[in-house]
């Protein structure tokens, strides 16, 4: 499995990041890719938290952001 990052957001104590995620299935072999956003929270360069969300407004709203804050 691969993870490729498509944007890092600044938040403050949190990184919001659009990510593509690719591989293939462990029993099958099938190619797979998924489109998810992380938030993680750092502190002192050390990941705290990693969250998952399948949509970029859901996990600004998470951080307290909006799109029109990232532009």
């Amino acid at each position: 499995m691969w993870v490729e990052v498509k944007e890092l957001i600044d938040a403050g104590e949190y990184v919001v990041a659009p990510v593509r995620v690719h591989g293939h299935g462990r029993t099958s072999g099938a190619p797979f890719e998924e489109h998810e956003v992380h938030v993680l929270r750092l502190r002192d360069g050390k990941i705290l938290e990693l969250r998952e969300n399948r949509d970029k407004r859901e996990a600004l709203e998470a951080v307290g952001l909006s799109e029109q804050d990232t532009r």
